[in-house]
C-alpha cells in the first residue's frame, strides 16, 4: 500500500508504508549502534549499515525463495529479481545479517559477537514497525470473520490482524525484554544479548505461528493442522539460543576475536 502516488515532470513517486517502516526502522538502529558501540573509524558504522542493509534483502528476498517458493522461482528465475513482488523471509533476513556481520568484523577487525550482541538489543524495534507494515499491506491475517478491533479488510472481509498481535510478542514485548536487560543488567560477556533475542524471538514467534494463517501454497505441515513452515524454520534459533546459553558459562567475560 503506498503512502502517497503523485507523478511529477514524468517522474512517478510512489512510496509503501512497508518500505518506509523497513527505512525507520534501519534509522533507528543505525543511531542505537553509533551511541552503543565504539568504532575505530566513524565511517565504519556507515559500512556496517550498508553490509548489513545488503545482508537483509538478499538474504531475506533468497530466504523466500528458497524455503517458501522453491517450485515457483525455478520456473520463473526472473521474478527473484522482483523483490517488490511475493515477499521477503524473516529467517533469510536474520541469517543474511549474521553473514553480513561476520563478514564486516573479519574484514575490519572488529569482535563479532560485540557487533552483533548490539544488534540484538534493538532489532526488536525494526521487527514490530516491520509488522505495522504487514498490518497496513494486509499480509499474514488469521481467522473470519472477526468484528474486534483494528480489522484486515482483504476482499471486503475483515480478517483477525495476526501483525499486530506479531507487533506486540516479537516487537514491544521483546523490545522492553532486550532494553531491560541492556540497561539493568549491563552483561558484557560474549552473546549474551544473542542467546536472550533468540530464545525471546523463538518463543513469541513460535506462539504467533498459531493465530496467523500458513501460507496458501504450502498449508499445514505433516498432516497436522497447527505446523507451519514458520515453525519449522524457527526451531533451529530456539536450538540455537539454548547452546549459546549452555556455552556462554565455560567462556572468560572477555570477546574473543572472530
Amino acid at each position: 500500500m503506498y503512502i502517497f502516488d503523485i507523478s511529477f515532470y514524468g517522474l512517478h513517486i510512489a512510496p509503501t508504508w512497508y518500505g518506509f517502516m523497513y527505512a525507520l526502522g534501519f534509522i533507528i538502529c543505525y543511531f542505537f549502534v553509533r551511541q552503543f558501540y565504539n568504532f575505530s573509524k566513524k565511517e565504519h558504522l556507515d559500512t556496517l549499515l550498508i553490509y548489513v542493509f545488503i545482508g537483509i534483502i538478499l538474504g531475506g528476498r533468497l530466504g523466500y525463495v528458497i524455503l517458501y517458493n522453491l517450485s515457483f522461482f525455478t520456473n520463473h528465475p526472473i521474478e527473484i529479481l522482483q523483490i517488490w513482488k511475493w515477499g521477503m523471509s524473516f529467517h533469510g533476513g536474520f541469517i543474511g545479517t549474521t553473514l553480513a556481520v561476520f563478514l564486516f568484523a573479519k574484514r575490519y577487525h572488529y569482535q563479532f559477537w560485540g557487533l552483533i550482541d548490539t544488534l540484538a538489543v534493538i532489532v526488536p524495534v525494526a521487527i514490530w514497525l516491520g509488522r505495522i507494515g504487514n498490518w497496513i499491506n494486509r499480509e499474514l491475517p488469521w481467522y473470519t470473520p472477526y468484528d474486534g478491533l483494528f480489522p484486515m479488510m482483504i476482499a471486503w472481509v475483515s480478517h483477525f490482524p495476526s501483525p499486530l498481535l506479531e507487533m506486540l510478542l516479537e516487537g514491544i514485548w521483546l523490545t522492553i525484554v532486550m532494553m531491560v536487560v541492556f540497561f539493568w543488567l549491563r552483561k558484557e560477556k560474549p552473546w549474551f544479548y544473542s542467546w536472550v533475542w533468540l530464545i525471546g524471538y523463538s518463543t513469541a514467534r513460535l506462539i504467533a505461528e498459531q493465530y496467523r494463517l500458513p501460507d496458501t501454497h504450502i498449508g499445514y505441515l505433516f498432516g497436522t493442522d497447527w505446523v507451519t513452515a514458520g515453525i519449522l524454520y524457527t526451531l533451529p534459533m530456539m536450538v540455537g539460543g539454548v547452546y549459546l546459553l549452555m556455552r556462554r558459562s565455560f567462556y572468560s567475560s572477555t570477546y574473543r576475536e572472530v
